[in-house]
């Protein structure tokens, strides 16, 4: 069975972006029933197509070309695509501005809607509350939070976005991790407001 997927090139377009290092982080792609999924404790940056795991809609691989075991995070990737049924990607990252405004702000509930271009491209992003990673757990914590958005920060964890196809995902985990780092050098900077009723009114007939 040849795999073909552009994981590997997105796996290395995240650790050159600085989203990811070493083991961290997950990419899967829906593959007709199934899910094809990055390997547990392989170096991003090194992933190749053969080392990539297809697995069943409850987690069990259909089949793999070596001996790395599907990513231990599987579990959260199926909880999305059993409620986001347009999603065809994920892409689970560690974004330093993102992770760090989740242990800064934890009363934080949602991002601050400071920035347009997020608004109109991802939607409201929630934070979700810290769940053990890797876990069945997570995943049904995940499920409440993936209706109305396309990304999520996971306190003291990292990020996750969903969308049509492996670029679109890559450009929102840019985007998201863009709008953190702005967020925090503002505030380093003084007070910072969010935008007025009025502003999120005209931004919402944009999307």
């Amino acid at each position: 069975m040849k795999i073909k997927s552009d994981i590997p090139l997105i796996c290395r377009k995240l650790s050159q972006a600085g989203l990811i290092v070493a083991f961290e982080g997950n990419i899967s792609e829906r593959k007709g029933d199934n899910i094809l999924i990055t390997p547990s404790q392989v170096n991003k940056s090194d992933v190749q197509a053969r080392d990539l795991c297809l697995i069943n809609k409850k987690g069990e691989t259909v089949y793999k070309n070596s001996s790395h075991q599907a990513s231990s995070e599987k579990f959260m990737h199926l909880a999305i695509y059993e409620v986001q049924k347009k999603a065809s990607v994920i892409i689970h990252a560690h974004p330093p501005s993102a992770i760090a405004l989740s242990l800064a702000r934890p009363k934080w509930k949602v991002l601050p809607p400071y920035l347009p271009e997020v608004l109109v491209t991802l939607g409201e992003v929630p934070f979700v509350p810290y769940t053990c990673p890797g876990t069945k757990q997570l995943g049904k914590v995940i499920k409440n939070f993936v209706k109305k958005s396309k990304a999520l920060i996971l306190s003291r964890h990292g990020a996750l976005v969903w969308a049509e196809d492996l670029l679109t995902a890559f450009s929102f985990m840019e985007l998201l991790e863009a709008c953190c780092k702005v967020i925090t050098l503002g505030e380093a900077m003084g007070k910072i407001k969010p935008l007025t009723q009025k502003e999120l009114r005209t931004l919402s007939k944009l999307k």
